[in-house]
């Protein structure tokens, strides 16, 4: 953030042979400014079937205010639980703001649906396919595809051809910020 390192994200993506995925995802982010100073921590586990969305359970603490959050599909779209309040719904959900999987094939110039996945607030968001660039990743050239969500979130996201994301550049709350890979670690033994 601001152009320092401010903190380390965490994804263990499982993929099973019946076309499921599983996500856990760890984030935990400080930030000091003179006589301020912010803590943002998240913890959550998304589902993925065949290329769809299917849940999310996740809690974080942001700036002190603590989060939690559960999304399941349900009969004609989404339901949304937060720790404080009745259930939502939404219609469908192609994306979360954990951003590790590339936008499905033919998103491109259209209105996605994105969720928040710590607060819940659902975003629709026009995906513009930016092309392939190459960036050096970890010390390593890779070839990415890029996107840009435009709206609400204004977002670009760079994804390694046929692999996670690998560069993340939008402002929160006013300031520039990155993610960017640092690096990969293969499963050990036999992969599921």
């Amino acid at each position: 953030m601001d152009g320092k390192n401010s903190g380390q994200s965490t994804l263990t993506i499982t993929r099973y042979s019946d076309g499921s995925e599983s996500v856990s995802a760890d984030a935990k982010v400080t930030v000091s400014w003179t006589v301020f100073s912010y803590l943002y921590e998240f913890h959550g586990k998304e589902q993925w079937r065949d290329g769809r969305f299917e849940q999310l359970e996740s809690r974080a603490v942001d700036g002190g205010k603590k989060l939690s959050l559960s999304a399941k599909r349900a009969d004609g779209g989404f339901s949304i639980t937060k720790a404080k309040g009745k259930p939502t719904s939404a219609a469908d959900v192609q994306l979360t703001t954990n951003y590790w999987r590339e936008p499905a094939a033919g998103a491109d110039a259209r209105a996605i649906t994105v969720l928040d996945a710590d607060n819940g607030k659902l975003y629709d968001e026009k995906i513009e396919r930016l092309g392939q660039q190459e960036l050096t990743i970890a010390g390593q050239k890779v070839l990415a595809n890029a996107y840009r969500l435009k709206g609400k979130l204004d977002v670009e996201l760079w994804f390694e051809t046929q692999g996670p994301l690998v560069r993340q550049v939008r402002k929160e709350d006013g300031h520039p910020t990155e993610v960017r890979l640092a690096s990969v670690q293969q499963p050990s033994g036999k992969e599921r």
